[in-house]
């Protein structure tokens, strides 16, 4: 079935089964003329990026202004058509590069089983202001010394190849990319160490990946892979690799895929742009809060973005190492409770144990190229600041590192001081409409972006209750103009405003079953869940409320 001869790490013949490697090895080679004449590529770049209907990649500069790239390395133009776009996308993206590169190859229509970058980590290096002056160079380097060591495989070439790869290693973000991008310029000779592989390698190959990623244990793996592939006669070659790991996560329970695409597809109402928005906020600001009026899908969405963002939805019957928690705050919960504190034990002894949130940082520490995610359910019912303990001068994002570690309340002598990894992020939901809150800590406020979320009764939210259940789009836009009109009421009203507002997800199931009676279904929901809320609201003014409810349960005309 496939039909493939390699010398060293020269394609000699490739099957149509992988027609992207011919293309992919090309497009490396003529990329490298551009090492040391880097303009003409940025310039084309930009023009490839605007005509497929891209953004421009946006760059910060050290004077503090923004604007496009003014440099880039290899590795990064080839992920512009290797990151999380649709493959139509990827191809136009790609072929409008070959065109400048002078490619003769035709691009591929199909990218199956070729790893790609997150959108969040689709780049190589960091924004201007931030990274070291030769990264960009160093990456160039790398890059043109893994072409050489892969199509002559020397001594000579190996060495230089090892040392350009440890000093590429260490430019803070390219962690596993790099061997992503060298799988992608030379696919027969090197392995990509993408998460999708590397559970394969571990699950399936039972290989272990190496701890600390340098070239020794880099090259010492190939080399393992290499030796176990010539006694497997199913696998063959390191691209069918690639693709068996591909298709094993994809049918995986423990792996399901997950992009801001299923997110608006499990029934979230906001724009796939805006999404993209939030995670890139959550992925640099490392703290989130989802805030907003009862019923507009707080911890619905918080959960889909935490799946989003680790890459995958995980199995729920999965409890070992957990790369997503959820924990409720509420007034009785303590740091004890929370971070680290004294639990009673047989014989009636005290024992220091540890909480959820400590047993989260210790387990996104064990896999740094990981993310990891708390959901924090109702974040400002409890006391945060005393919740979160020493624990919140460690969230600010530039104390994610081991230099700003601290000692923890309970410390003992044999314990060594704490700091928060950058890949635990903290989602945390919060409903604006309850009144026994506390107000919200200022120096908590300082270490959390907050995102808005409002009522949306639009199109798309139509669109999704028809498909779950049959209701006539018709009636459901009864039941959208009675709601907003309520939701105007309740704005209006001094003693409430627009943090009361009745959500979405009153209205919105979210299991798919056909209902028969459209009437009955709209009144049972406002006569146990909305009627109930406004009994509440209005409990110095029952008139007001009366009146409204009267509105809800009117008979719709035909």
């Amino acid at each position: 079935m496939y039909s493939i001869m390699v010398v060293s790490g020269k394609i000699s013949d490739v099957s149509d089964d992988f027609g992207w490697i011919k293309f992919y090895s090309e497009f490396a080679n003529n990329l490298l003329t551009h090492k040391d004449n880097r303009k003409p590529l940025v310039d084309n770049v930009h023009k490839s990026t605007e005509k497929v209907g891209n953004n421009i990649p946006s760059d910060k500069f050290s004077d503090g202004t923004e604007g496009p790239i003014k440099d880039i390395c290899p590795f990064t133009t080839m992920g512009l058509f290797n990151k999380g776009i649709k493959d139509d996308t990827r191809t136009k993206t790609a072929g409008e590069l070959a065109k400048f590169l002078k490619v003769k190859t035709l691009p591929p229509n199909s990218f199956e089983g070729l790893p790609r970058l997150s959108n969040l980590k689709a780049w190589f290096f960091r924004f201007a202001n931030k990274r070291d002056k030769d990264d960009i160079n160093t990456l160039w380097s790398v890059f043109a010394s893994a072409l050489e060591y892969a199509d002559s495989d020397n001594e000579s070439n190996r060495e230089r190849f090892a040392r350009l790869f440890n000093e590429t290693i260490k430019i803070k973000g390219v962690n596993y990319n790099l061997t992503m991008g060298l799988f992608w310029i030379r696919p027969y000779f090197y392995l990509p160490l993408d998460e999708k592989t590397r559970v394969y390698l571990e699950e399936c190959l039972k290989v272990e990946i190496p701890k600390n990623l340098n070239a020794e244990t880099y090259l010492e793996l190939i080399n393992k892979v290499k030796q176990y592939l010539k006694k497997d006669s199913s696998l063959q070659s390191i691209p069918m690799l690639s693709l068996m790991a591909y298709n094993y996560t994809k049918n995986s329970q423990n792996n399901t895929e997950y992009t801001t695409k299923n997110i608006v597809e499990d029934g979230c109402f906001l724009e796939e742009s805006k999404l993209l928005e939030i995670l890139s906020r959550l992925e640099s600001r490392k703290n989130l809060i989802l805030q907003g009026p009862p019923g507009t899908g707080k911890t619905y969405l918080a959960k889909r973005l935490a799946y989003a963002l680790i890459g995958h939805k995980p199995n729920p019957c999965d409890a070992n190492n957990p790369k997503i928690r959820s924990f409720q705050f509420h007034p009785n919960i303590s740091y004890e409770d929370f971070v680290q504190g004294w639990r009673p034990v047989s014989g009636g002894k005290l024992e220091l144990s540890d909480g959820p949130f400590l047993n989260a940082v210790k387990d996104a520490k064990k896999e740094p190229s990981s993310n990891f995610v708390m959901v924090i359910e109702e974040i400002n019912r409890g006391n945060p600041a005393n919740i979160f303990g020493e624990m919140l001068t460690l969230l600010e994002v530039s104390k994610r590192n081991e230099s700003a570690a601290l000692r923890l309340t309970y410390s003992q002598g044999n314990h060594k001081p704490v700091y928060v990894p950058p890949n635990l992020h903290i989602i945390g939901t919060m409903n604006v409409a309850d009144r026994s809150l506390a107000f919200m800590d200022f120096a908590l406020r300082r270490r959390f972006s907050f995102i808005d979320l409002e009522p949306i009764f639009g199109g798309t939210w139509k669109k999704y209750v028809n498909t779950q259940t049959g209701i006539d789009i018709e009636f459901l836009n009864k039941v959208a103009n009675r709601l907003e009109s309520l939701n105007e009421e309740i704005s209006k009203d001094p003693s409430l405003g627009p943090n009361f507002r009745i959500g979405h997800s009153y209205v919105t199931p979210h299991i798919k079953k056909e209902i028969d009676s459209t009437e009955r279904w709209f009144s049972q929901i406002v006569d146990t869940e909305i009627c109930p809320l406004l009994d509440e609201y209005w409990f110095e003014d029952p008139n007001k409320a009366e009146a409204q409810k009267r509105k809800l349960r009117e008979k719709f005309a035909d």
